[in-house]
């Protein structure tokens, strides 16, 4: 599943899609079955712009990082923290949080 995650944040990029519309695009070019389309679909919540919808305990996580070190690693590391109180997240090319989903 991360190697399908990996495809979703280029093509993100790349062609300037909505997740949705790539794991659409993934399901409609059938590489990925429909099990996968749903868990895809429905366990990520795209990050509004204002971030408005970011659950408190996440954005906390997200105040952390620190802007002096490596920036991919630091969001690594967040990543790390995130997880340990049951959430996670992906982040583009820019190191900008893109989706959140709870692994609670």
């Amino acid at each position: 599943m991360k190697a399908i995650e990996e495809i979703i944040a280029i093509r993100k990029v790349r062609d300037n899609k909505t997740r949705e519309e790539i794991i659409s695009d993934l399901y409609d070019d059938n590489i990925i079955d429909s099990n996968s389309f749903v868990k895809l679909s429905f366990a990520k919540t795209e990050i509004n712009k204002d971030g408005s919808n970011i659950p408190s305990e996440l954005m906390e996580v997200f105040s952390e990082f620190n802007q002096d070190e490596d920036s991919y690693k630091e969001m690594e590391r967040l990543r790390l923290k995130a997880q340990e109180i049951g959430y996670d997240f992906d982040y583009g090319l820019s190191v900008e949080p893109t989706d959140f989903w709870s692994n609670k």
